[in-house]
């Protein structure tokens, strides 16, 4: 059972996520863009919550959330995105980023290559790093504060079942989401 900081750790995140891609909220992108995409970037990121709920579980997170009403959740939410989009572009800087960026670009002009595609290589390495950005982003925002907060990190070192299922559906979710807010950026009016 989530504590009632957790609880609204977890709404000021789904609020943050929002104000990291778009820069507002999802609702105020409603009829400036596809609604299909939109709906589908809702789904992904109600579905990557909970995933976090079970994570925060796990960790028996019990954050340090003074929140006395909706706008100052919402102004954490705010400050809480810009924060992640810096950290996001810091991390972005390292070695293991610029790795993954390669592989990404590397399998992408395999795959062009395989279709007998034009290899628009600057627009491949653009993609693969921008979406590498939002990626290291939403970890920032949803993870690393709480690692910090955490009572029982050790239990994510386990190797367990439960802990591969819960990794890989935070990555998959995660995913999903970026590249969904990446379309419907890409489509806003």
């Amino acid at each position: 059972m989530l504590n009632k900081s957790a609880k609204v750790k977890v709404i000021e995140n789904y609020y943050a996520l929002d104000f990291y891609f778009f820069g507002k909220k999802a609702e105020e992108m409603e009829g400036s863009c596809c609604e299909g995409i939109l709906a589908e970037y809702k789904t992904y990121k109600s579905a990557l919550m909970s995933v976090l709920i079970e994570f925060y579980k796990t960790i028996n997170y019990s954050p340090n959330v003074g929140v006395k009403n909706i706008q100052q959740l919402q102004e954490n939410a705010v400050q809480n995105a810009k924060i992640s989009r810096k950290i996001s572009k810091t991390l972005l800087q390292h070695e293991r980023s610029a790795a993954d960026i390669k592989t990404k670009v590397m399998t992408k002009l395999s795959e062009s290559s395989k279709k007998k595609e034009p290899k628009e290589i600057n627009k491949i390495v653009r993609e693969a790093t921008l979406t590498k950005q939002a990626q290291l982003g939403v970890d920032a925002l949803l993870i690393a504060q709480s690692l910090l907060e955490a009572k029982k990190v050790e239990v994510l070192l386990k190797n367990d079942i439960d802990q591969q299922l819960l990794r890989e559906s935070y990555k998959l979710l995660r995913d999903g989401l970026v590249d969904t807010a990446r379309v419907v950026l890409s489509t806003e009016a």
